[in-house]
């Protein structure tokens, strides 16, 4: 593990991650910059039973799953359809309602660790929650494109390699998430779990914590589709 000169004594909640450069940093990647915050689509402020499908942001589509689903979470996903998505993009706050009592958690929850102790953020409701809990989980890591993360007491999903137009965002479980909880899975822990549910068991150890202040807000940015070639350029 490497970490950029300026994030030694950050805490890892703190840190970001360069997908090129395997390097953990506080704010900008020393060779490659800020990463790429990408928005969801701004939703009605009124209550709506499907806010998480209108927060779904631009050239990306949630449809039904095919057949061999197997056990995960949702009968659909996540596609893009009109752009790729490069490595480092980041994905989320993920959104929903914050829990204590660990009984009460889905297979759409995450835990957030903090100060030691923990809390869950559950998107269960559709009206509360945004397009994220949409996104299935990858059965295995080779499958995965997308890597969950906690920063700054919130769940985001980080693109982990190129994700061409027409296929699937799938988020892997990995091992920066299982070490910020302290989940001690031993050497070969990517083998030994993938699907959600395996992992909710694990959340049986932690302990809960009072609910958290509001976060940092983090700049974003909208995901557009790429500009169409000119007369000019062919």
């Amino acid at each position: 593990m490497q970490f950029s000169e300026d994030s030694c004594t950050q805490p890892e909640d703190e840190l970001l991650f360069c997908e090129d450069c395997r390097l953990y940093f506080r704010d900008s990647c020393p060779h490659h910059g800020a990463p790429t915050f990408v928005s969801d689509s701004p939703v009605p402020n009124e209550p709506t039973s499907s806010r998480a499908i209108l927060s779904l942001p631009e050239g990306l589509v949630v449809q039904e799953r095919g057949q061999g689903a197997g056990g995960r979470a949702s009968s659909v996903g996540v596609w893009t359809s009109m752009t790729s998505l490069a490595p480092g993009w980041i994905f989320g706050p993920y959104e929903g309602e914050i829990l204590l009592d660990k009984q009460d958690c889905t297979v759409y929850s995450w835990a957030i660790k903090e100060n030691g102790s923990y809390f869950y953020i559950d998107a269960s409701d559709e009206s509360k929650s945004n397009w994220m809990r949409y996104v299935s989980c990858a059965s295995n890591e080779e499958e995965h494109n997308l890597t969950v993360f906690q920063l700054r007491g919130r769940i985001y999903y980080r693109v982990s390699q190129p994700i061409e137009a027409g296929k699937e965002l799938l988020v892997w479980i990995g091992e920066e998430y299982a070490r910020t909880l302290g989940l001690k899975l031993g050497q070969h822990f990517k083998y030994e779990f993938g699907e959600k549910e395996l992992l909710m068991k694990l959340f049986q150890d932690l302990q809960v914590k009072p609910l958290p202040p509001p976060p940092r807000e983090l700049p974003l940015v909208h995901l557009r589709p790429p500009p169409k070639p000119s007369a000019h350029s062919r």
